[in-house]
């Protein structure tokens, strides 16, 4: 102990010869400035020392600003190393140190590296004045090397009132040499109050720098599924940590609180953004499978809106969207019998007037979509034939069957029509001229005959009784 108590004597010797110098660089390169009850210094430029120094001591912190530094910084050479052998209270002040039990410390004593929001002041136990304390050690124990910032823990008197503070400081051994940064410094200004390192007394913005947008799973495979999105945002004490989710396409949805739903097949990016002006942003990629696609409109178009000719045919064409439905195809229906439609599309016209033609959504959408054709140059119908009397339909009204006869009737053709327009009953030829139409309905059926060129020749109505 006489030893140490030697050296440390000399240290002060030194001290009190270059202590004018220093303090007087020291207090021209600080901006002070305090908020609240936080007196806050920051050190412009930052004080910096390299090893083998110039000078031993360098860095007197005058915590409370009254020209008599609290603590000073000191390089000491044990043997044939230099080290950044610690902390010497100048006047006083007690440092924070680790506690002396813990694994590796050695016994000389070791400053607490404290981290940002660390409290300094509820456990004064660690609190010791012992003249000169170590940052790091040639021993190998190094609590503040090549860490980065770390904050120094201080006990001081104004007056006769204890105050609390705290130095932020960065010593580093890489690139050699070895560097010792002093950055800045703050204390609170109310007697036996604990500070927070790193507290300028100022309302501190501690902006977003990180996001990673998590879920329980990368994909949706049920219709109309969700799946809850998270975003862990660092560091985490940001000021503010809250973030707005969007979607980068129509595939999902995403609402304010994450959560996210299936709308069509895909994938989909998921961003979750810090709405804190730091613009940083975290995504991930979600795959959409299984969703069943609705169809929301239907367009129906033709080549013309008339139908001009006897028995004239048109084309009707469903335009569905959206194109990626998982069911896109129609049941086509009319509003009258001047005309029938076949599950195609076909309209065949039967009378003059006008026909409104429907397409209906088979999906369950109960979306349709309509277009009205006009009709003209059609012949009125009756029970019996209208164009080619050589034909003859009977019985009429029948109940299982009728009979077409006449000549050359095997090789033509027919159709029959409800009266909603739709074909019930056809053939490619009429053979022997027997017509089966038991399966039928009782009611009003339109049976058109056509020769072998496809050419409607008859039309007649049809009563079907029980």
């Amino acid at each position: 102990m006489g030893g140490r108590k030697k050296i440390i004597d000399l240290i002060g010797m030194k001290i009190i010869l270059r202590f004018t110098v220093i303090i007087l660089v020291f207090v021209l390169g600080v901006n002070r400035s305090s908020s609240a009850a936080v007196v806050y210094t920051d050190i412009a430029p930052d004080i910096v020392n390299t090893c083998p120094p110039s000078i031993t001591f360098f860095g007197g912190v005058d915590m409370d600003n009254d020209n008599n530094p609290e603590l000073g910084f000191i390089w000491t050479n044990l043997g044939s190393n230099w080290n950044l052998r610690g902390v010497l209270q100048v006047t006083g002040a007690e440092l924070l140190h680790l506690p002396a039990n813990l694994p590796n410390v050695p016994a000389f004593n070791s400053l607490n590296p404290l981290s940002l929001n660390d409290s300094i002041g509820n456990d004064t136990l660690l609190f010791t004045s012992t003249g000169l304390a170590q940052l790091s050690d040639p021993s190998g124990f190094s609590n503040f090397l090549s860490i980065g910032d770390r904050y120094i823990g201080v006990k001081f008197l104004i007056g006769a009132n204890i105050h609390y503070g705290w130095v932020l400081v960065n010593l580093t051994s890489t690139p050699s040499p070895a560097t010792m940064t002093i950055k800045s410094y703050a204390y609170e200004s109310l007697p036996n109050t604990p500070i927070l390192a790193g507290d300028t007394g100022a309302s501190q913005v501690v902006l977003v720098n990180n996001i990673t947008v998590n879920s329980a799973s990368s994909s949706i495979t049920t219709n109309g599924g969700t799946m809850q999105m998270t975003a862990n945002v660092l560091p985490a004490n940001a000021t503010d940590s809250s973030v707005s989710w969007s979607v980068n396409n129509a595939i999902a949805t995403i609402d304010t609180s994450g959560l996210l739903t299936a709308v069509s097949n895909g994938t989909v990016v998921v961003t979750a953004t810090a709405n804190d002006g730091s613009n940083v942003t975290g995504t991930k990629t979600i795959t959409i499978t299984n969703q069943i696609i609705l169809v929301d409109s239907i367009n129906v178009t033709s080549t013309g809106n008339t139908i001009n000719t006897m028995g004239g045919t048109m084309q009707l064409t469903a335009n569905v969207l959206p194109i990626n439905a998982t069911n896109s195809s129609v049941t086509w229906s009319l509003n009258n019998t001047n005309a029938s439609i076949d599950n195609t599309g076909l309209l065949t016209a039967l009378a003059n007037g006008t026909v409104v033609v429907t397409a209906a959504a088979n999906d369950g959408s109960n979306v349709v979509g309509s277009k009205t054709i006009f009709i003209t140059n059609q012949t009125a119908l009756s029970v019996t034939d209208i164009s080619n009397n050589s034909i003859k339909l009977f019985p009429n009204p029948a109940q299982n069957y009728i009979i077409l006869e006449g000549q050359g009737i095997e090789s033509y053709k027919y159709k029959i029509i409800n009266m909603k327009g739709e074909m019930v009953n056809s053939n490619n030829t009429v053979g022997n001229g027997l017509v089966r139409i038991e399966s039928l309905s009782r009611g009003i059926y339109i049976l058109h005959l056509f020769d072998k060129n496809g050419r409607m020749v008859n039309r007649y109505k049809l009563l079907k009784d029980k």
